[in-house]
């Protein structure tokens, strides 16, 4: 799943990679593998040093990888970012927060709420 654009499901089973074409070279990304048992509903969040949002991200489609039927199923997830804000451009070199606020619920339907960081260096490409 990248940050930058649309979802769209792939042939292979349990992948959900992005619509548009990737504003940067795949290798120039950063992101977190997540396993997860169960879908979630929740936003990423991409913040500057200072706390400012530079982008954000719906994850409630990370549903569809799961059986329509609710059974759990161990997936593995990779969220990256290509250092681009909300207007496609790249953001200022430097140190910046992936936050994922998620709610899951189970079975009886009991609700959990986990808030997730992750700290990252940027370094913006060369022109």
């Amino acid at each position: 799943m990248r940050v930058d654009g649309d979802f769209q499901r792939t042939r292979s089973p349990g992948a959900v990679t992005g619509g548009n074409p990737p504003l940067n070279d795949p290798d120039r990304t950063m992101g977190v593998y997540i396993k997860l048992n169960r879908p979630l509903e929740g936003t990423l969040f991409i913040y500057d040093n200072i706390g400012t949002s530079v982008h954000q991200l719906d994850l409630s489609k990370l549903k569809e990888l799961w059986p329509e039927n609710g059974e759990d199923v161990q997936q593995e997830i990779k969220l990256t970012w290509n250092g681009t804000n909300k207007q496609g451009r790249f953001v200022a070199g430097g140190v910046y927060l992936m936050r994922a606020f998620v709610m899951f619920q189970d079975k009886s339907g009991r609700k959990e709420f986990h808030n997730v960081l992750w700290k990252y260096a940027w370094m913006r490409p060369n022109r």
